[in-house]
C-alpha cells in the first residue's frame, strides 16, 4: 500500500515543462512547455501519443469536464483551447491577460479562471448556443480583489491565492437573479497569509469525516501551511531549502507530498502535520537521492493511481499506488536480526539488532504510517542475568536423565565443559538472532549469540497499580495519579490527575491488554545453558514450553517439553536418520504439526535457567 516508481520519461523536449495534467477520456498523461508545446504519453507506459502546438506562450495548466469530454488547456498568452476527441481544437477563446489557473465548479457547470490579478467566472455551454463559444464570454462575473498574479485556485468553497500573499475565501452570492448567479463574495480574507507569494494551494477532505475540510498552501517563503475552511492556521510546516513549487495529496495513503528543490518530496500527514518520510519507503532508495535532479510539480490521479512529477531536467517521473508494497518502512539505527510481532491490536513490533538492544514499536492511533518505539533497557538484562548465574553456582541444578539406547558420542560433547568454562571470558557478540512473542503467556523470547535467552514480560507489579488507580479514587496529587492520569483518561473538572467523576471504571483501560501495555516489559528471566549461539526458537500449542534448537553435528534429536507441574521432562518423539531433515511431533501428540525446517539438530528444553538434556 505504497508509491513506487513506474517509469522515468527522460525525452520530452528541450524546453521546460510547465504543466501537466492528464485526460481521463484516453488515459493519457499531458504536459505543457514553455514555448507552447503540449505532449502526451499512455499513462500505463509512457508511450508518446501525441504532439500538437496551438499555444503561442507559456502553456500553464490543464482541466477536463467530465461530462462533455472537453480537456481545456490554457496558456499565459491569454488563450484557452477546448479540445475534443483525438487532440482536435474544438474552440479557441482568446482573452487580454495571461491564463494561469483554471477550476471546475460541477455544481453549477462554471469555470472559474484566474487571469493576471483578476479571477472570471463562466458558464459552460458545450454546444456554444449562447456566443459561439464553450465559454459564456458576455455573462462572465469578474473580480480584481488581488493586486498580483493569482497563481492558485481551490474548490470546495472557492479559494484564491497569488503572488500578493493573500489567502480568500469566496462564496456563491445566492440572494441576486439568475442573471448574475455567478456573482462571489468575499468570507474571509487573509492579506498575510505568507511572508511571500503562495505557489501552491490544494483542497483536502478528511477521510474519516467528509465535512472537515482543510487547506494547504506552499510559498516562497519556504513554509507550508494548514488552514481550515475558514482560512484560520493550524499548522505551520517549514525548513525546507528552497521555494516550496509544489504540492500534492494523494488520498488512498493520506500522505501530503511537498516539493521545493529536492529530488525527493517531503512527506507529511495533511491533518496533523507530521513527516511520515522516515517510515514511507517512496524515497528511501539511494538512487533517489542522487542529486542529480529537482522535482518542480506534482499531480496525483485517482483514476489510475498515478502521481506524475516533472523536474528541473525536463523529466517526468510516474510512480503508481500498488496494493502489494509496504505500508511502512521503518529505519533503524542498527542491523536487525530477529524480529517478533503481537497478534493482538495495537499491533507491536520487536526488533532485535547486532548490538543486543531490543526496540519495541508501536503504530500510532492517528496515523498508520509512524511509528513510536521505546529501548528495552539493557541494564535489565544483565543484573538478572547476574544473579541467575549467582544462583546456580551456590545451588547446581539436578539434572534429569533417563536411560535410552547407547549411541555414538559426538565429538562435541567432550569439549563441551571447556566451552562452558570459557564462554564468560570471550568477547561474544551481543547479537539477537532470533526473537519470539508468545501471546498467550504473553512474554517476549530473544534468542542471543552471546548463548543467553531473554525473556521480557508485562510488569505485573505496574500492573496491579494501574488496576488499583483504574477501579480506586486516588488522592489528588499521589505520584502515580500524575505519572499515569494522562494515558488511562482519568481527570477531575480542573484537568488534574484523579478517578472519574462518577467512580466507574474508564473505558480506556477496560481490558487487560490496555493495562498490560500501559505498564511496560521488563526482564523476567534470563535461560542459560546453551555454549554457543541460539538461532532458533519455536513454541507449540502448550504456552508453558519454549523448544530451542541448535546444530550440534549429530543425526540423532528428541522432542520433548517441560511441564511445571510435574517438574520433568517428558520426550515426544526421537529419531535417527541423518537423511531427515523436518523436526516435528509424532502423529498421536496432542500437538502433531510441523515445527520448523532444520537440519538434524539437537533439541534442547529450557526453563528457568535449567538445562534438560536429551533423554
Amino acid at each position: 500500500m505504497a508509491m513506487v516508481k513506474h517509469y522515468v520519461i527522460n525525452e520530452t523536449d528541450n524546453h521546460s515543462i510547465s504543466s501537466i495534467g492528464y485526460h481521463p477520456g484516453r488515459r493519457e498523461i499531458v504536459a505543457g512547455f514553455d514555448h507552447g508545446l503540449i505532449r502526451a504519453w499512455e499513462a500505463e507506459n509512457g508511450k508518446p501519443v501525441y504532439s500538437m502546438k496551438q499555444h503561442a506562450g507559456m502553456v500553464t495548466d490543464f482541466l477536463y469536464w467530465t461530462e462533455a469530454k472537453i480537456m481545456f488547456s490554457s496558456a499565459n498568452d491569454g488563450s484557452i483551447i477546448a479540445w475534443r476527441g483525438g487532440w482536435s481544437a474544438y474552440d479557441v477563446m482568446r482573452f487580454d491577460k495571461p491564463i494561469y489557473r483554471m477550476i471546475f465548479n460541477p455544481r453549477k457547470k462554471h469555470i472559474i479562471v484566474a487571469a493576471s490579478a483578476t479571477i472570471w467566472v463562466f458558464e459552460l455551454d458545450d454546444r456554444k448556443e449562447s456566443c459561439g463559444h464553450v465559454f459564456h464570454i458576455p455573462g462572465a462575473y469578474q473580480t480584481t480583489n488581488h493586486t498580483d498574479i493569482v497563481r492558485c485556485l481551490a474548490y470546495t468553497r472557492l479559494y484564491s491565492a497569488g503572488y500578493d500573499q493573500r489567502l480568500i475565501v469566496w462564496e456563491y452570492d445566492t440572494t441576486i437573479g439568475r442573471e448574475h448567479a455567478n456573482k462571489l463574495n468575499r468570507q474571509h480574507v487573509n492579506n498575510a497569509a505568507h511572508n511571500a507569494g503562495i505557489s501552491a494551494m490544494l483542497i483536502h477532505r478528511d477521510s474519516t469525516d467528509c465535512n472537515t475540510v482543510w487547506l494547504v498552501t506552499g510559498s516562497f517563503d519556504k513554509t507550508v501551511k494548514i488552514w481550515t475552511q475558514d482560512a484560520k492556521l493550524i499548522v505551520r510546516i517549514d525548513g525546507f531549502i528552497s521555494t516550496v513549487t509544489g504540492v500534492c495529496l494523494i488520498a488512498r495513503m493520506r500522505a501530503l507530498w511537498v516539493l521545493a528543490g529536492s529530488p525527493v518530496a517531503s512527506i507529511y500527514d495533511p491533518n496533523t502535520g507530521d513527516n511520515l518520510a522516515e517510515f514511507i519507503g517512496t524515497f528511501q532508495n539511494s538512487e533517489d537521492h542522487s542529486g542529480k535532479y529537482a522535482l518542480v510539480m506534482a499531480k496525483y490521479f485517482a483514476d489510475t493511481g498515478q502521481v506524475v512529477a516533472s523536474t528541473n531536467r525536463r523529466q517526468i517521473i510516474v510512480w503508481k499506488y500498488n496494493n502489494n508494497a509496504c505500508i511502512s518502512a521503518i529505519k533503524c539505527q542498527e542491523v536487525v536480526e530477529s524480529l517478533a510481532y503481537t497478534a493482538k491490536v495495537p499491533i507491536l513490533i520487536f526488533s532485535g539488532g547486532v548490538e543486543g538492544i531490543i526496540r519495541k514499536w508501536e503504530r500510532r492511533e492517528a496515523n498508520y504510517f509512524l511509528y513510536n518505539y521505546d529501548v528495552f533497557p539493557r541494564g535489565e538484562m544483565e543484573s538478572l542475568l547476574e544473579e541467575i548465574r549467582a544462583a546456580s553456582k551456590s545451588q547446581p541444578d539436578k539434572i534429569m536423565t533417563k536411560s535410552v539406547d547407547k549411541r555414538p558420542v559426538s565429538a562435541y560433547a567432550y569439549r563441551r565443559q571447556s566451552l562452558k568454562a570459557d564462554i564468560d571470558s570471550m568477547n561474544i557478540n551481543e547479537a539477537l538472532c532470533v526473537s519470539v512473542y508468545i501471546e498467550e503467556i504473553p512474554c517476549l523470547v530473544a534468542g542471543s549469540q552471546n548463548s543467553n535467552i531473554y525473556v521480557w514480560g508485562f510488569d505485573m507489579a505496574a500492573v496491579r497499580v494501574l488496576s488499583e488507580l483504574n477501579s480506586s479514587r486516588p488522592k489528588r496529587g499521589d505520584r502515580l495519579t500524575r505519572k499515569f492520569s494522562a494515558v488511562l483518561g482519568i481527570t477531575d473538572r480542573n484537568g488534574n490527575g484523579s478517578s472519574d467523576q462518577s467512580g466507574g471504571k474508564s473505558d480506556a483501560v477496560s481490558d487487560d491488554s490496555t493495562l498490560h501495555r500501559v505498564a511496560g516489559f521488563t526482564c523476567i528471566d534470563v535461560l542459560i545453558g546453551h555454549y554457543s549461539a541460539v538461532t532458533s526458537l519455536v513454541v507449540v500449542a502448550r504456552p508453558e514450553c519454549i523448544f530451542t534448537i541448535r546444530w550440534v553435528g549429530s543425526a540423532d534429536y528428541l522432542m520433548g517439553y517441560h511441564h511445571p507441574d510435574k517438574g520433568r521432562c517428558i520426550p515426544q518423539c526421537r529419531r535417527r536418520d541423518a537423511g531427515w531433515r523436518g523436526v516435528g511431533l509424532r502423529r498421536g501428540c496432542p500437538q502433531s504439526r510441523l515445527l520448523a525446517l532444520v537440519e538434524p539438530v539437537r533439541v534442547r528444553i529450557q526453563r528457568r535457567g535449567r538445562v534438560y538434556p536429551s533423554v
